[in-house]
């Protein structure tokens, strides 16, 4: 049975619907993931889902309790903590900040004091804990605010970009108390994120929203490998979105024609269908000689521009089919690739992600 389950949500703001026909389930003990840009309705619905905000439409359900107007859900919101992208943190003490959601809850002044102890010596705060919490730097608030919602335990840990505006070094401890509050049993998190190597690393299950919708929802792998739509493709990593039409095909194996060339495909789509091929740039491999191996599409290119994004370098391949690929920097050093040199590029079929034109939004 699913912890929270949103039906039909939509949400309207000024004339302009900022959430449309919204389905999702969260289960319990896991970590759901939100991706999308800027503007995608991610916050607005964190914010439904919380009790901070109300729907225009449709129906938000939390351990089988429907969320209805006008009926008090104060008992409901206590089971559930938010932390926003902007830290937000009371001019107070750090010790007194993490404090406040035990105090509302009357509970005695030890037990007050254990777990605000224990939490911010779990957060490596301890030194601060009587400082103002506003004097600090935008990770350690973040840091504050994020044990001050998990110390009062909540059956449901909504998180809104939580690492957004941190360095690496604290975004890696943030992301590690995050798996911590997860699997040690103690609760559910809903987050958003736009970072894609986060949502790999924390999330079960992910929905990918565009527009205002959810475009596609299932567990990471299926997301990650398996795009329904080209604008999931594009946001997911497959840089390389080329359109064709299939005009050949083997049982399982079709010849899809891209401009003047074609480019063998794993595709149940019948001839003469348009498509859109999708292709991760780390899928692709580059040879200074035509490789003897198992892909069945090698192209003759030349390298149009090689830029190095330590530890990786992007190849802007020229040629048969335009290409962008990734690759280590020591093997684009090693290869000597320059621009005006070239390659053979490489891409097996089993790489290629072939949706189907009718069913891009």
């Amino acid at each position: 049975m699913s912890l929270v389950a949103v039906s039909n949500l939509g949400k309207k703001i000024q004339e302009r619907w900022i959430l449309k026909d919204i389905n999702l389930k969260v289960e319990r003990g896991k970590i759901s993931a939100i991706f999308g840009p800027t503007g995608a309705g991610k916050t607005t619905l964190l914010r439904i889902i919380g009790l901070l905000d109300k729907p225009t439409a449709g129906l938000v359900t939390i351990n089988d309790l429907e969320v209805k107007p006008g009926i008090d859900n104060s008992l409901l919101r206590r089971k559930i903590s938010m932390v926003l992208q902007k830290p937000v943190v009371f001019n107070s003490s750090v010790w007194e900040n993490v404090a406040y959601g035990l105090r509302i809850r009357s509970l005695s002044y030890d037990l007050i004091k254990e777990r605000v102890d224990t939490i911010l010596n779990n957060f490596g705060l301890e030194k601060y804990a009587w400082l103002n919490a506003r004097k600090l730097s935008g990770g350690e608030m973040q840091k504050v605010a994020l044990a001050r919602a998990m110390v009062v335990k909540p059956e449901i840990l909504i998180l809104d970009e939580p690492t957004a505006n941190l360095d690496i070094k604290t975004s890696g401890e943030v992301e590690e108390k995050i798996k911590d509050y997860v699997y040690s049993g103690k609760g559910t998190i809903i987050m958003s994120t736009h970072d894609l190597q986060q949502g790999q690393r924390l999330a079960d299950h992910i929905s990918v929203m565009h527009n205002g919708t959810i475009t596609q929802y299932g567990d990471k792998g299926e997301i990650f490998y398996h795009p329904q739509t080209i604008e999931v493709a594009r946001f997911i990593g497959f840089d390389n979105i080329l359109t064709g039409t299939i005009v050949d095909r083997v049982n399982d194996l079709s010849l899809v024609k891209i401009s003047e060339h074609s480019l063998e495909v794993i595709s149940n789509e019948p001839i003469g269908s348009e498509v859109n091929i999708c292709l991760r740039p780390e899928d692709i491999t580059i040879s200074i000689n035509k490789p003897a191996g198992s892909a069945r599409n090698t192209y003759l290119c030349e390298i149009k521009r090689v830029s190095y994004l330590n530890p990786l370098a992007r190849i802007e391949l020229d040629g048969n089919i335009p290409l962008i690929c990734l690759i280590t920097s020591s093997s684009a050093r090693d290869l000597q690739l320059t621009s005006g040199k070239q390659v053979f590029a490489s891409i097996k079929t089993t790489a290629i992600r072939v949706i189907p034109k009718k069913i891009s939004i």
